[in-house]
């Protein structure tokens, strides 16, 4: 099997903070509109371009394309970039109190996951129990939940572990097995059923 070109680009795109995209985003249009001896539009250019030749060339290079965490080198790239731009004086002048909103908004909204950081998704997948139909593998569950999938099952009792065999009632099933990632497919029976929650984000609830 082969992977797709665009694949770093997708799980990137959901899987950082909009906050961080909109300063991205920002940014491009400032190398685009600024004025001549402005800001550090070499310095900013180039991370910019590095950055994105990284996520190009890991996508049709990576043929294993399992996670964001191979393209994981693009970030503190991007956060530099991203202090090159706070740090223009239109920005640090007229700007401050949008500067700490967009801080602000970005902790709490990523924090929300916390301890559970791994399975981060933007706000651009409002509903957490379909992130599957657009990333799974490490992006979502590298084997991190289970600890909480305990405690989760010890407090809702009628909710069991999927099994291979078709049932009734609630189960609760890991995303990496629901996609059948290892072609296994122990729970084909599951896929004609779409989840009504998930379990620290790792999960599909399932009541059928």
């Amino acid at each position: 099997e082969t992977g797709f070109w665009y694949y770093y680009f997708v799980v990137f795109f959901f899987k950082t903070p909009i906050t961080v995209l909109l300063i991205l985003l920002a940014a491009i249009i400032f190398l685009l509109v600024r004025k001549k001896k402005e800001g550090h539009p070499s310095s900013m250019l180039f991370l910019l371009v590095i950055s994105f030749y990284f996520l190009f060339v890991l996508g049709i290079s990576n043929n294993v394309q399992i996670g964001i965490r191979h393209a994981i080198m693009v970030y503190p790239l991007l956060y530099v970039m991203a202090g090159f731009l706070l740090s223009l004086p239109v920005v640090q002048n007229k700007n401050k109190f949008s500067t700490a909103i967009l801080v602000i908004y970005s902790i709490v909204s990523f924090y929300v996951f916390f301890p559970n950081l791994i399975s981060y998704t933007n706000e651009l997948i409002p509903n957490k129990s379909y992130t599957y139909k657009i990333m799974a593998d490490s992006n979502i569950d590298y084997g991190q939940g289970w600890f909480a999938l305990e405690k989760y099952l010890k407090v809702h009792p009628d909710t069991k572990l999927a099994g291979t065999q078709p049932g009734t009632g609630k189960f609760v099933i890991g995303v990496n097995d629901y996609l059948d990632l290892n072609n296994t497919n122990k729970y084909g029976w599951l896929k004609q059923y779409l989840p009504v929650a998930q379990v620290n984000f790792c999960f599909l609830l399932f009541d059928i």
